[in-house]
């Protein structure tokens, strides 16, 4: 079976994504972690000194699945990706009807008069159109026009970056295809016909990412210095205990769930025994989480009306049980939760696959193409 498998590099594990193509949509088949760090910045030293290994995993999950992994993409990491609002007018010549031809021209114009010659797009929202005095949130294809303005949000990083990458997995024999941005990513697992007016919080390791999607419209996208290692210092600060040792009882203690009756937990720590109210601990994680979230809120309500925003998390704390109860405690707005998964890595594919984003209007499959989606995958 042909199969995706989708990067994504945080501060303290390395995720992979493997998922197949099955009638015309993307399955789910599994996210395994690594304890593989991405510290610092370089991304060319990281692959070259950790490929093989991704490599041997590809390998295990491979056979375990009966899969052949076709393509290889990566969650740019936020602080690699380059961000940049443009609006330019492109000239098409003679009148004529604006078809879809014009618009890839006017497109790739945009992105060769904005970046430089070392510089790669990853991705390009054209926000709004502008022909003949009218202002189009999709393409206006059919009207007479000799020129048009695109206001476009260019996502992009260096060149050399990809050509590094793509070269290195070859040495292996393996395909790799791209780039995405995991925030934006993230939309493809909630945005839909229904769900138009979207704010997506992803809770990494040290930051999280928001993006709010209103009336098909990117209005924003932004880091906060919040997300594990942020809760491990609260937790540090207020139990008095090593980080690597509160690592471990997060991982087989914590939840959200409500619990009700005290419960203690006997620790032994260089030689001595430690006692660990593991309710009280819970509550700080939750109080810590609970205030950072609101204050993200908060600072919204002074730019945008979010009275119709679904909210959305993904991210490292989806996986635990009584996450979306938890959230539903103090947030009023609807909910979806991402269960399944740690990491983007997934969102990641499921928009490299179908970059609707980028064709300039939401999914919505017609039955021609369900017709050809269902049958390409046998020929």
């Amino acid at each position: 079976m042909r199969g995706y498998c989708g990067i994504e590099l945080d501060k303290d594990k390395t995720f992979l994504c493997f998922a197949l193509k099955e009638k015309g949509k993307l399955k789910f088949l599994e996210e395994v972690s690594l304890n593989i760090p991405f510290e610092g910045d370089n991304l060319i030293d990281f692959f070259k000194e950790n490929t093989q290994r991704l490599i041997q995993k590809i390998e295990e999950r491979e056979s375990a699945y009966s899969l052949e992994v076709e393509r290889i993409y990566l969650s740019l990491p936020w602080n690699l990706g380059k961000r940049r609002f443009v609006e330019e007018m492109v000239f098409l010549g003679e009148p004529r009807r604006l078809s879809g031809k014009d618009i890839l021209f006017a497109k790739r114009y945009v992105e060769e008069k904005n970046l430089d010659w070392d510089e790669r797009c990853i991705h390009q929202l054209v926000l709004s159109f502008q022909a003949e005095g009218n202002d189009y949130p999709l393409a206006p294809l059919g009207i007479s026009t000799q020129k048009i303005i695109l206001r476009s949000f260019l996502v992009y990083t260096k060149n050399g970056l990809y050509t590094s990458l793509k070269e290195n997995f070859s040495s292996f024999g393996r395909y790799f295809a791209g780039f995405i941005y995991p925030i934006l990513g993230s939309l493809s697992l909630f945005l839909d016909e229904e769900t138009k007016d979207l704010l997506v919080i992803k809770i990494g390791y040290q930051n999280s990412q928001l993006v709010v999607f209103v009336e098909k419209r990117l209005k924003v996208l932004e880091e906060y210095d919040f997300g594990l290692s942020g809760i491990f210092e609260a937790l540090e600060r207020k139990f008095l205990i090593s980080s690597d040792l509160l690592k471990e009882v997060f991982s087989r203690y914590f939840s959200f769930k409500e619990l009700f009756d005290s419960k203690e937990i006997k620790i032994k720590h260089h030689g001595q025994q430690l006692v660990l109210d593991v309710v009280a601990f819970n509550n700080c994680v939750k109080e810590y989480l609970k205030n950072k979230i609101l204050g993200v809120l908060e600072g919204l309500k002074s730019r945008l009306n979010l009275t119709a925003l679904r909210v959305a998390f993904i991210g490292r704390l989806n996986i635990y049980e009584g996450f979306k109860e938890f959230l539903e405690t103090f947030i009023s707005h609807p909910l979806k939760v991402d269960g399944r998964r740690e990491s983007s890595s997934f969102a990641c594919l499921s928009y490299a696959v179908d970059p609707f984003l980028e064709r300039g209007y939401l999914k919505k499959e017609g039955f021609l193409e369900r017709i050809f989606n269902l049958y390409k995958e046998y020929f």
